[in-house]
């Protein structure tokens, strides 16, 4: 009897260490019809506000290269005196950072931060 009792829970013990092991087997293998994502470079430019268009969503900026349109869309964060607020607040003049990427042929703004007057 103690023979039988101790080939079951052998028989049992090894059943039990197969089945994890085709367990991680099946979550290791990666999805074949899965493609991977092409990674969209994050880009930065400074400088000043040229001009604003709410109706076509754009806010452009001159830094040292030249002009640069940005495409402004609900997920911009515009951080003016560090509270998220409306792109119409910016202002022709003022100084700001913009973090964005390219898709295509738009540069889609990410996150435009209005930059401290220095002296106030």
């Amino acid at each position: 009897m103690k023979k039988l009792i101790t080939v079951a829970i052998s028989v049992l013990f090894i059943l039990a260490f197969t089945g994890l092991s085709l367990a991680a087997e099946q979550k290791a293998a990666p999805a074949p019809d899965r493609e991977a994502k092409p990674l969209v470079k994050t880009k930065y430019a400074t400088g000043n506000v040229v001009s604003v268009d709410k109706a076509a969503n754009t806010i452009t900026i001159k830094d040292k290269d030249g002009e640069i349109v940005f495409t402004v869309t609900k997920k911009t964060h515009v951080i003016i005196d560090a509270k998220r607020r409306s792109v119409d607040l910016l202002v022709p003049g003022e100084k700001v950072s913009v973090r964005y990427v390219t898709k295509g042929d738009k540069n889609i703004a990410k996150r435009i931060n209005l930059m401290p007057v220095m002296g106030q």
